[in-house]
C-alpha cells in the first residue's frame, strides 16, 4: 500500500457509496428512455477525496459505513486497491449508500439522486471505536454525516487541535457549517453552496469577503469551486481573496471534479503551500478529473497535477 510517502497523514470521514452513472448517447429527451451507457463503481464524497489523495501518494485513512451487501464489498475492494486504508469503515448499515446521476452527451449533469443513509447512521460511539481518526495531520469531513455526528467530530478535533477541512456536499447539507458551533480551518463549497450560506451572489462575496466572514465566523477560509471559471480562495482572517482561472480541457464527465479539487487543495495545505498555490493545485486536479470517465481520474498523480498547476492559465 502507498502509505505515508509524503510524511503526512489524512483522515477522511464521510460518504461512501456505489456510484451509478447513466450517460446519454445523444441529446436527451425527457420522460422517455434514452440510449446510452450505464456504469457502476465506487463513489461517495469522502471516499472519492480519500482515493484522490491516495493517487497523490498521501497517507489516507477512510472512515464511515457501508452495508453488508455486494455493493459494500465492491466499494471496499476498489478503495483498498487504490491505496486507501479502509480499516475504519464499518459494515453497519442495512444497505450501502448509492449515488445515481444522469449526464447528457456532453458529460454535463442533468440530475442526481443521493442515498446517504449509511453515513447518517454513524454516531459518537463510532468515534470511541476509532480513536485513530484523530491521529492525523488533517481531518477532512463531508456533511453526509448527521448534524449531531458532525458536531461531535468537530468538538473532538478541536480538543486535540486537529485542523479540519469541510466539504459541504450540497446546498442543503452545507447548512451544517452554520449549525456546527465549532471552528474549522477551511471549507471547499461550490458557488451555489456559498451563496446559499451567506445569502448573497458570489460576485458580491468575492468583492466583500467580510460578508462571508460575518456569516461563517468559525471558518478560517473558503476555497470556492466555480466550474468552468476555476476557483476563488478567501482567507477570512486577512480578508485576502483571489480568483484562480480554470485550465482549458475537454470535459468528459463532471462527476468527481469537486472531490478532486478538495484533494488537490488538501495536498497543497499539507505541503505548506500558500492558499493561492493550494488552490492552483486543486484547480489542476479538477481539470484532470474532468478529462476522465472515472470518478477518480486515472490521469491524476503528483507530477501531472503540479506541472499543470504551474502552467499559465
Amino acid at each position: 500500500m502507498r502509505y505515508m510517502k509524503t510524511g503526512k497523514r489524512v483522515s477522511v470521514l464521510g460518504g461512501i457509496n456505489a456510484d451509478i452513472t447513466g450517460v446519454s448517447g445523444a441529446p436527451v429527451r425527457m420522460a422517455t428512455s434514452n440510449p446510452g451507457r450505464v456504469r457502476v463503481g465506487a463513489g461517495g464524497v469522502g471516499r472519492n477525496i480519500a482515493a484522490n489523495l491516495a493517487r497523490l501518494e498521501v497517507g489516507v485513512r477512510l472512515y464511515g459505513a457501508v452495508g453488508d451487501d455486494a455493493f459494500g464489498q465492491v466499494v471496499l475492494d476498489e478503495t483498498g486497491a487504490a491505496g486507501v486504508d479502509v480499516h475504519g469503515v464499518e459494515r453497519i448499515a442495512p444497505a450501502t449508500g448509492a449515488y445515481l446521476t444522469i449526464l447528457d452527451a456532453n458529460g454535463e449533469m442533468l440530475i442526481s439522486v443521493a442515498d446517504t443513509a449509511a453515513a447518517e447512521r454513524l454516531d459518537e460511539h463510532y468515534l470511541d471505536r476509532h480513536p485513530a481518526l484523530f491521529e492525523a495531520d488533517l481531518l477532512v469531513v463531508d456533511t453526509n454525516v448527521s448534524l449531531k455526528m458532525f458536531q461531535h467530530v468537530l468538538r473532538r478535533a478541536a480538543a486535540v487541535r486537529l485542523p479540519v477541512l469541510v466539504q459541504p456536499v450540497s446546498v442543503t447539507k452545507a447548512e451544517k457549517l452554520l449549525e456546527s458551533g465549532s471552528a474549522v480551518a477551511w471549507a471547499t463549497p461550490n458557488a451555489d453552496e456559498l451563496s446559499h450560506l451567506v445569502g448573497e451572489p458570489l460576485g458580491e462575496l468575492v468583492a466583500h469577503p467580510e460578508k462571508v466572514a460575518a456569516r461563517l465566523g468559525a471558518c478560517g477560509g473558503v476555497a470556492v469551486t466555480l466550474g468552468a471559471e476555476g476557483a476563488v480562495w478567501m482567507d477570512l482572517g486577512s480578508m485576502q481573496t483571489e480568483h484562480i482561472p480554470a485550465r482549458v480541457c475537454r470535459v468528459v464527465d463532471v462527476n468527481g471534479a469537486g472531490d478532486a479539487f478538495t484533494a488537490g487543495f488538501c495536498y497543497g495545505l499539507l505541503h505548506g503551500r500558500f492558499p493561492r498555490d493550494a488552490c492552483r493545485l486543486g484547480v489542476a486536479a479538477a481539470s484532470l478529473a474532468l478529462q476522465s470517465e472515472s470518478t477518480v481520474s486515472e490521469l491524476l498523480n503528483q507530477g501531472a497535477m503540479i506541472a499543470l498547476s504551474e502552467e499559465p492559465a
